[in-house]
């Protein structure tokens, strides 16, 4: 199964993925969605965990939902930009995450009350199951920091934002991009 691992900068260097909400085009997705397209799927499996990211980032800076007047004061130019890698493990590493979707792990920051996308990584990832990493370009910056403070328009503009692709192997390079 593709999976959609949500990131922070930090988890780019440690030497596996912990456990967490992932995404994936599962069963419940595809009917919601009513496409049996995969590609298509998947991309919306990938902006789920783009979401979830961003989740990640609220998370890492203590900002409540709505209360990030000023957020990008203090970060650094382009620091705050979704990361999630793409990964291919056996069924037996993932499992549904039941009736709660991404709200449990989100808090505040669910958006919605259930993600049918959502499944719980059941054990640490080897880096060596990733196969890309996907980051905001920099033009996508001040909509995050808008979606961050609470700005429900933005966060909706944020996903039909562009994420570049990396291969896995530019890993420490992607990172190298949150300590300009």
């Amino acid at each position: 199964m593709r999976i959609y691992i949500p990131l922070l900068p930090k988890d780019l260097l440690s030497s596996e993925i912990s456990p967490r909400v992932v995404h994936a085009a599962t069963p419940t997705l595809e009917r919601e969605l009513g496409s049996s397209d995969r590609e298509e799927n998947e991309l919306v499996a990938t902006l789920y965990a783009a979401d979830s990211s961003l989740a990640l980032w609220a998370a890492e800076l203590g900002v409540e939902r709505g209360d990030g007047d000023g957020l990008g004061d203090g970060l650094g130019d382009g620091e705050v930009r979704r990361i999630v890698a793409a990964a291919q493990v056996p069924d037996e590493w993932e499992r549904v995450v039941d009736g709660v979707g991404d709200s449990a792990a989100l808090g505040d920051w669910a958006f919605t009350s259930e993600v049918s996308s959502a499944l719980a990584l059941a054990k640490p990832l080897p880096w060596a199951k990733a196969v890309s990493i996907h980051v905001d370009i920099d033009e996508n910056v001040p909509v995050l920091l808008a979606a961050l403070a609470g700005d429900d328009a933005a966060f909706e503009r944020s996903g039909e934002a562009e994420l570049l692709w990396y291969d896995v192997t530019e890993r420490e390079a992607v990172a190298a991009l949150f300590t300009k």
